[in-house]
């Protein structure tokens, strides 16, 4: 009995010493050497490996916050479709009841200008009513302007007359 624990003894520390336990043990052994010569160095080794852990864990926190907030980015631009698509439904069901001045937009544009100022209200959230009442007319003198500057290219390219 006394030989078989001796034997299993013999075998555990070769194993130990010579396999790969052995290897991580003797790097082990000379990393405990070199810390007791240098221990500046083995003081930086350590903040090393702890900056890397951290940067690593923050890393994967960053990725979290990112997957959360294309998450939410998404689900706010199809929010924000569905908003458009049912406006526009509702205000062509509206326009079965009314009649639009024919001096004004035709449905289409009227409907795109809506759209528009819906767009301006998410960017400017924080416009007071009078701001927001001032940025919707200068959209619209915007949208003349630029109307008549088609118009003029498109009588000047031959594409079209004046009615």
């Amino acid at each position: 009995m006394l030989e078989q624990i001796v034997l299993l003894k013999m075998v555990v520390e070769a194993v130990f010493l010579l396999g790969p336990i052995g290897w991580l043990h003797k790097g082990m052994e000379r990393a405990i050497e070199n810390a007791y010569a240098d221990p500046l160095s083995a003081i930086a080794i350590v903040l090393g490996v702890a900056g890397i852990w951290r940067a690593e864990h923050l890393f994967k926190k960053l990725d979290e916050t990112l997957r959360h907030l294309i998450e939410d980015m998404k689900k706010n631009i199809l929010r924000e479709a569905v908003t458009v698509t049912t406006s526009y439904a509702a205000f062509t069901r509206a326009l079965q009841v009314i009649e639009l001045d024919p001096r004004e937009l035709p449905k289409d544009a009227a409907f795109a200008l809506l759209t528009a100022f819906r767009f301006q209200q998410l960017l400017n959230p924080a416009f007071k009513p009078e701001e927001f009442f001032a940025l919707q007319k200068q959209t619209r003198n915007d949208i003349d302007q630029a109307a008549h500057g088609y118009i003029d290219m498109l009588i000047k390219s031959g594409l079209s007359k004046t009615q």
